[in-house]
C-alpha cells in the first residue's frame, strides 16, 4: 500500500470515528433537573391538590370529576398503577391527577411536566399507563356491548318512551380524532371516507352475531320491521341501519320521516357534544403513537359512562330538550366534529333497508304520528 492510499485510509477511519462520537448518546446534565427536585413543595400534587380537596366545586373544575368518584376510581385502579421499587416512586394518587388533568384540558406533555416538576417523558408513561389500567378496569362494565335480546329491547323502551321512535335498538355516529401524524406511515391514518365499512361493529352486524331480536310490531299496527339503528347519510341504508332520505324536495311523507330519524338521532348527538366539551383532549390534537391514542380515547369512554351510570354526571343541563331547545354544547363545540357525510348513493341502499324505511314513512305518517310533527317540519327544523 503506497503513502497516498495510506493518507486516504487514514482519514476515512478518523471520519468514522468523529461520527460515532456525534452519534453516541449524550450523557444526561443531571439524574434529576433541578426544576423537579423541588416537586414535593412546588408541584402541584403536593401544593394545590390538598387545597382543592377542600374546596369540591374547584377540584371539579380542575380535574372533570368530584372527589367521591377521584377516590372510588383510584381504588379501582390503584393495583395497576403501584410501583414496587426501592427507588422513590410516583404515587397512584398522583398518576391519577396527571392523567385526568391530561384529559380534561388536552394539554401538552410538556406543560404538565412543568405543572407537577415532572420530567417529560414520564409524565407521557404516566398518561399511558393511567389510561391503560382505566380501560382495563371500567371497559368491562361501563363499556358492554349488549348481549342479549332482552338488553337490545330494555334500549328499545327507552327510545320509544324518550324519542318516539319503534323498534330502535340505537344510534350510530362517529367522532374524529386528531393525531399527530405518525412517521414513516404515508397516507395510512389520512381522514378518508368508509370508516364504518371497516369497523368491527359493522362486521358484528354482518356476521349476526349480536343476538338482536327478532323483527316486532309497530306499535297499534300489525307491520313487522327489525329493529334497526338510526344514523346519518354518512351510513348505508339497510334492515337493521335507517338513514335519511337525500335532497331538499321532499315530500311530506319523507320530510316526516328525517325529522323523526333526525329527533332519534339527538342521542348521539349529545354523547358526542357533551363528550367534547367534559374531555377536552379529545379537541386537541393527540401528540402520542397511534397506540397510546387509542388508549386514551378508551378511557375517555369508560371514565364517561362511569361518571353517568355512577350518577356523577348531570347530562340533562348539557343535553338537546325536545327539538327546540339545543344543549349548551353546541355553543361550544360548534360545529361537532363528527364523521364526513358522503354523497348518496344508490348502491348504498338495499331493497330491504328500503321497504323498512317505507313502512317507516307510512307509520309516521298515520298510525304513529306524533302532534307536533307537522309544525316541527313547517318550522324548517330537520
Amino acid at each position: 500500500m503506497d503513502a497516498r492510499h495510506l493518507m486516504l485510509l487514514l482519514l476515512l477511519l478518523r471520519r468514522r470515528r468523529n461520527m460515532l462520537e456525534l452519534n453516541r448518546a449524550r450523557p444526561r446534565r443531571f439524574g434529576i433537573h433541578p426544576l423537579n427536585r423541588k416537586r414535593c413543595k412546588y408541584g402541584y400534587y403536593e401544593s394545590l391538590l390538598p387545597v382543592l380537596k377542600s374546596h369540591p366545586e374547584k377540584f371539579h373544575e380542575f380535574l372533570r370529576i368530584d372527589l367521591v368518584s377521584f377516590n372510588t376510581l383510584l381504588a379501582i385502579i390503584s393495583p395497576s398503577l403501584t410501583k414496587n421499587s426501592q427507588r422513590p416512586s410516583i404515587s397512584a394518587e398522583e398518576r391519577l391527577m396527571v392523567t385526568l388533568r391530561y384529559l380534561a384540558t388536552g394539554e401538552s406533555f410538556r406543560s404538565l411536566a412543568f405543572q407537577f416538576r415532572l420530567g417529560f417523558s414520564t409524565v407521557s408513561n404516566i398518561v399511558a399507563e393511567s389510561c391503560e389500567a382505566i380501560r382495563l378496569h371500567l371497559a368491562p362494565k361501563y363499556l358492554k356491548t349488549p348481549s342479549t335480546a332482552e338488553e337490545w329491547n330494555r334500549i328499545a323502551t327507552k327510545f320509544w318512551e324518550k324519542w318516539n321512535s319503534p323498534n330502535t335498538i340505537g344510534a350510530i355516529d362517529g367522532k374524529h380524532i386528531l393525531l399527530k401524524a405518525p412517521t414513516n406511515t404515508g397516507s395510512l391514518h389520512y381522514n378518508y371516507k368508509g370508516i364504518f365499512g371497516k369497523c368491527s361493529f359493522k362486521e358484528a352486524l354482518d356476521r349476526k352475531v349480536l343476538n338482536l331480536p327478532e323483527a316486532k310490531k309497530l306499535p297499534g299496527t300489525d307491520v313487522f320491521t327489525p329493529p334497526f339503528i338510526v344514523g346519518d347519510a354518512a351510513f348505508p341504508l339497510r334492515d337493521n341501519i335507517m338513514r335519511p332520505f337525500p335532497g331538499n324536495e321532499l315530500d311530506y311523507g319523507k320530510r316526516i320521516f328525517n325529522y323523526r330519524l333526525s329527533r332519534a338521532r339527538r342521542v348521539i348527538e349529545n354523547f358526542f357534544g357533551i363528550l367534547s366539551i367534559k374531555w377536552r383532549v379529545l379537541l386537541s390534537r393527540i401528540e402520542t403513537s397511534v397506540e397510546v391514542s387509542d388508549k386514551i380515547v378508551w378511557a375517555v369512554l369508560a371514565l364517561h359512562n362511569f361518571l353517568i351510570m355512577e350518577g356523577k354526571l348531570n347530562t340533562a343541563a348539557l343535553a338537546d330538550i325536545g327539538d327546540e331547545n339545543n344543549g349548551p354544547w353546541r355553543t361550544i363545540v360548534a360545529p361537532l366534529l363528527a364523521m364526513p357525510q358522503q354523497q348518496p348513493m344508490m348502491r348504498r341502499c338495499t331493497a330491504s333497508g328500503k321497504e323498512v324505511r317505507q313502512k317507516l314513512v307510512d307509520y309516521y305518517t298515520n298510525v304513529g304520528a306524533v302532534e307536533w310533527q307537522d309544525a316541527a317540519i313547517g318550522n324548517n327544523e330537520i
